[in-house]
This record gives C-alpha cells, sequence and structure tokens, in this order.
C-alpha cells in the first residue's frame, strides 16, 4: 500500500469515528446499567410511561461517593442527616439492582437526582430503607412513594411544594388503592416559579396527562419594593406561563389550580407569637394568600382551568389542623385536604 492510499485510508478511518461518536451519545442515552442487566430507557415491558432520570447507575454511583455525603451534611437543616449516609446508600443499592421494574427503578435514580442538594434525599433514604429493609430511621413521610401504573385508569400529576406532598401522600393513601386513577406526584419538592422554570419538563415526563394539578403561592414573595398591583400583575404572568407549558407538553389534559392555603396570619385561631415564634416574618402577611387567589380565579375561565378550592376548606378549620408557628398541617388536616381534592 503506498503513501496515498494510507493517507486515504486514514482519513477515511477519521471521519468514520466523528461520524460515530452522536451515535455512541445516542446509545449511551437509551441504554441503562443496573447491575448486569442493559434496558432500553423508552417504557416498560407492558409499555407503561415511566420517568426518565438523566444518569445511568454508573454516573450516579460516581457522583453520591463519600466526598458527597460529607459536603451535602454540612447543608440544613443539618440534623437530617445520620453520619452513616454514605454507608446506607451504599446498603440500597443492593436492593435497588434486584428491583425488575424497570419504571421504579428510574424513579429511584430521578428522585435522588432532584434532591441532590439537600434534606429530601436523606428523608428518601429514610422511605427506601423502611421499604426495603422495614428500618424506621429519622422522618419517613412517604411522599416520594414510587405509583406501578395502571395502564386502563387515568393519568393524574399533582404539583406542589411541601404542603401539597403531604396531601398527595394522604391522597394515595386514601384513594389511589380504589382503581380510579394513577395518581402520581414530582419526584422533588416544587417550590415556587424559579425551581418550575427548570424541572417542569422532567416532571411532567415523556407521555401525556389526563389530568395535572399544580398549586404555587407559598413560595411566591413580591419583589423588594414592588407595589401590590405589580406583583399580582406577576403572579398573574407567571400562573400563565407555566399553564402554557403544560398545554404544551398535554393538550388534552384537564388542568386544575389548588388554592395556596392559608398563612398563620390568616386566622385568629393560629396567629404566631413573634416572641416565640422563629418563623413569624417569613409567612405571608394576613390577606395576601386570598389575593394571590383571587388572580387564580380570575385566571381560570381565561385559561380555561378549573380551580379546587384548598383554601377555604380548611381556612374555618385552620386552628384544629394548622401545626404551631407552621403552614403544614397535622395528618387530620393533610385527610382533610386529601378528600378536598379528590
Amino acid at each position: 500500500m503506498n503513501i496515498w492510499s494510507r493517507s486515504l485510508l486514514w482519513w477515511f478511518a477519521l471521519f468514520a469515528v466523528f461520524l460515530f461518536i452522536p451515535v455512541v451519545k445516542e446509545l449511551s442515552r437509551r441504554f441503562d446499567v443496573v447491575g448486569a442487566a442493559v434496558r432500553i430507557r423508552t417504557k416498560d415491558d407492558d409499555g407503561n410511561c415511566c420517568y426518565l432520570a438523566r444518569s445511568n447507575w454508573r454516573e450516579l454511583k460516581q457522583k453520591f461517593d463519600k466526598a458527597f455525603f460529607e459536603k451535602i451534611r454540612q447543608i440544613p437543616p443539618t440534623h437530617v442527616w445520620t453520619g452513616h449516609d454514605y454507608d446506607d446508600w451504599m446498603k440500597l443499592q443492593s436492593a435497588i439492582s434486584a428491583i425488575d421494574d424497570y419504571c421504579q427503578t428510574e424513579w429511584i435514580k430521578l428522585v435522588m437526582e432532584e434532591n441532590d442538594d439537600g434534606m429530601y434525599l436523606r428523608i428518601y433514604f429514610n422511605e427506601l430503607l423502611h421499604e426495603f429493609f422495614n428500618e424506621t430511621i429519622g422522618t419517613i413521610t412517604d411522599s416520594f412513594r414510587y405509583v406501578r401504573r395502571q395502564p386502563e385508569l387515568p393519568r393524574v400529576l399533582l404539583l406542589g411544594d411541601s404542603i401539597s406532598r403531604g396531601i398527595w401522600a394522604q391522597t394515595q393513601t386514601l384513594f389511589h388503592d380504589e382503581g380510579t386513577a394513577n395518581i402520581h406526584g414530582a419526584p422533588a419538592n416544587c417550590l415556587g416559579f424559579e425551581y418550575y422554570d427548570g424541572h417542569l419538563d422532567q416532571w411532567l415526563g415523556e407521555c401525556p396527562w389526563d389530568v395535572i394539578q399544580f398549586n404555587i403561592g407559598m413560595h411566591f414573595h413580591p419583589m423588594k419594593g414592588a407595589s401590590a398591583n405589580s406583583t399580582m400583575k406577576q403572579y398573574e404572568q407567571r400562573v400563565t406561563q407555566v399553564v402554557t407549558r403544560m398545554r404544551r407538553h398535554s393538550p388534552n389534559a384537564y388542568i386544575v389550580f389548588a388554592l395556596t392555603t392559608p398563612s398563620p396570619f390568616d386566622s385568629n385561631d393560629t396567629l404566631p407569637d413573634e416572641a416565640t415564634c422563629a418563623n413569624y416574618h417569613k409567612f405571608h402577611k394576613g390577606g395576601f394568600v386570598a389575593s394571590l387567589n383571587d388572580v387564580a380565579r380570575r385566571l381560570g375561565p381565561k385559561l380555561n382551568i378549573t380551580i379546587n378550592d384548598r383554601y377555604h376548606a380548611i381556612q374555618p378549620v385552620l386552628g384544629k389542623y394548622q401545626r404551631p408557628c407552621d403552614i403544614h398541617y397535622n395528618t387530620d388536616g393533610y385527610n382533610l385536604l386529601a378528600e378536598n381534592d379528590w
């Protein structure tokens, strides 16, 4: 072979490599490794729509190393961490690798990805340890429960903050086993609009929904110096943006906005004491939540969304169900709100 033939062959091989690189990247995206099993990342064997994590198990194991847990234990609230968090993670890997439900393994990975910056990762570990090893460690909220889909039933997605997650957990307990719908929750605390900006596509997943309910309110705060009018205008614009994205993803979905539940300042029975309540200045002042809810009500017909009135479902009995110096509820309160939702 002369020098020109070798040169031509070399350039041809280099060109083929560059053509093959995108193919390799796409294959690595579509395939995942769990133990020794290789699975295509689309749907499970029954054709069910699955949440898809961004990472494969090899990447996740590399990310959640000892140094990661040493660092995350410094993030408040530090009391949720046990000191043997890495050991628990190593223990969980053996249980997760034995799962034969592809959708469940993707869900577990996604919850870990979405909660890699704080206490919810430890809370999720507690839930998994309880599920796989019947161990009870710290807080177990059951708010990231995997929902095994029944293909013949409607797909329902409930999005919201920690209050909505508490309601969702009770909704699962009260209604999911009735066999009326697949009731899913987001793999994270959805917080406010800024978090929706970067995460909504991941929460919506790959397949269209029949019903989407969401709430944004407790994590919406006025800009410093903004007038009441401009604050409500901003809220209206941001809710509209979220609904537009949901419509784009699931054009035929029945979209519901759950009104924000009351602040402790919205009832004389729950007024916090500034001297003893550490969160006193964090709560929305009296009437602010009602103003947000008025905006949402006006948007209902305009955006063709249904309004779920959580506010008035709980406000008359707020003193009975809202925890002191808190926006959250006791179990009976979450039960009441879940029954109202459904």
